[in-house]
């Protein structure tokens, strides 16, 4: 079996790969263009059957400004010509996200250029192998937990936790100090002390006013 690391929830090799293009904030419709070539046209099927994104293929031998564009409609590939592809008006609904998938060449240079003029946001993963796509994809799709282990059972890939070298979070980092139950310290409690009685009843005698004896005292000098 052919073991390959995969990413689990974690994206490998995004930053280099996935040039994004557009300043729209994709919440919708995506569309996945991807090179006529078998290993890439199953994985962009697999994402047209999982529901995120419909697929649409090229054929990256074909001039640059004629790249032979079909589009998948759920049963079979139709025909989109270049004008209807740079206008956009080849959908019924509007596309938030285009994907283009593809090595750096003038035919992909013109899909870029075309799909900006009417679509939101334009991301150029500069790849042809599976794995790598994958990844990219998982991470701009959002892969849940189950479609991760489904996509590694399909392509025979191994997961590969790229979170478990992560510190672990202590109790300390998930509980803040208002979770903690307050309770009041032995020391801080008020005992019960019962009232002190008052002192008894005492009655004062003036003392006698009596001038002192006076004495002299003598220096007796040598």
């Amino acid at each position: 079996m052919k073991h390959t690391q995969l990413g689990l929830l974690l994206l490998i090799f995004l930053t280099p790969c996935v040039r994004p293009m557009g300043s729209g904030q994709p919440s919708g419709v995506s569309l996945l263009v991807v090179p006529a070539q078998p290993n890439l046209v199953q994985v962009a099927r697999d994402m047209s059957d999982m529901g995120e994104a419909m697929m649409m293929s090229y054929a990256p031998e074909a001039p640059a400004e004629s790249p032979f564009l079909h589009i998948w409609d759920g049963e079979r590939w139709l025909p989109v010509p270049e004008a209807s592809f740079s206008s956009g008006n080849f959908l019924t609904n509007s596309v938030d996200r285009m994907v283009i998938v593809g090595e750096e060449t003038d035919q992909t240079a013109f899909l870029i250029q075309q799909a900006l003029a009417w679509c939101p946001e334009v991301l150029h993963m500069e790849t042809l192998r599976v794995t790598d796509l994958i990844n990219q994809l998982g991470k701009v799709y959002g892969f849940s937990s189950s479609e991760w282990e489904w996509i590694a059972q399909r392509y025979q890939l191994e997961l590969d936790n790229l979170t478990k070298e992560l510190p672990r979070q202590s109790w300390y980092d998930t509980h803040r100090p208002a979770d903690v139950p307050v309770t009041q310290p032995p020391w801080r409690q008020k005992k019960q002390t019962s009232p002190v009685p008052p002192p008894p009843a005492t009655s004062l005698t003036p003392l006698e006013d009596d001038a002192p004896e006076e004495f002299t005292e003598e220096l007796e000098m040598p």
